[in-house]
């Protein structure tokens, strides 16, 4: 009975010492999220970072970081699929590393809630978040007073470009096909930058015993970048 009971123990320890082994390690912040524009154009510091750790018993480490931008009331989600104010999209990749970058957005409201994401085998994982609040505008004139004059330039949005575009569509494809693409095979994806706020791209893949194919129109305006898949499969 003694050497039963030591010998449980030390199974049960194993056991969670494997667990620990195999959590998750990733990471991310959000920094510098403040206002950079009399216009209300504000800004943040995003950075993301994925671990071998992370990556699947087979090897597959495919990842790509996003941000979305929801009302500062409510919490951040599980994952940020549907959430159409999208103010970051990282670059997709097939090994683990760090992507770090700023990226102007439009917020909805004065005081906002910023959640950033890893998207890996169509799984999301929240990794940070961070308030964003309006400066207090300064208090009135007094009258008699003339306000100064000042000149304000616009900021205007990033246009749209080639690997911005290729970003969004496969997240759009991701959250379309879930682990089909994700472990689908042959992939190709083209995308082509029609004008500033306008891509298309054409996709392929095999999944099971089918081949999907199709088209992702990517749109961006002052709210965000949004991918919306289009396509067919048929057996191979």
């Amino acid at each position: 009975m003694r050497y039963a009971l030591l010998g449980l123990i030390l199974v049960v320890g194993v056991v969670v010492i494997g667990m620990a082994g195999t959590a998750s390690a990733k990471s991310g912040s959000i920094s510098n999220v403040s206002q950079i524009s009399s216009d209300g154009v504000a800004s943040a510091d995003y950075s993301a970072t994925f671990t071998s750790a992370d990556c699947d018993r087979d090897g597959y480490c495919g990842w790509f970081p996003y941000a979305v931008e929801i009302p500062v009331s409510a919490p951040c989600p599980a994952s940020g699929v549907g959430i159409r104010l999208v103010t970051y999209v990282g670059t997709f990749t097939w090994s683990p590393g760090t992507q770090a970058t700023t990226k102007a957005f439009y917020p909805a409201e004065s005081s906002q809630r910023l959640c950033l994401y890893i998207t890996h085998a169509s799984s999301d994982a929240l990794i940070a978040e961070a308030v964003y609040n309006a400066p207090v505008p300064p208090p009135s004139t007094p009258p008699g007073t003339p306000p100064e004059s000042t000149v304000t330039t616009p900021v205007a949005v990033t246009p749209l470009g080639r690997v911005e575009a290729r970003a969004v569509a496969i997240k759009a494809l991701h959250d379309r096909f879930g682990h089909r693409y994700a472990r689908g095979k042959t992939k190709k994806l083209n995308c082509t930058v029609i004008r500033d706020r306008l891509a298309r791209c054409r996709y392929s893949f095999i999944s099971a015993r089918y081949r999907y194919t199709g088209r992702v129109a990517v749109f961006k305006d002052d709210t965000g970048t949004t991918g919306k898949v289009k396509g067919s499969r048929r057996r191979v």
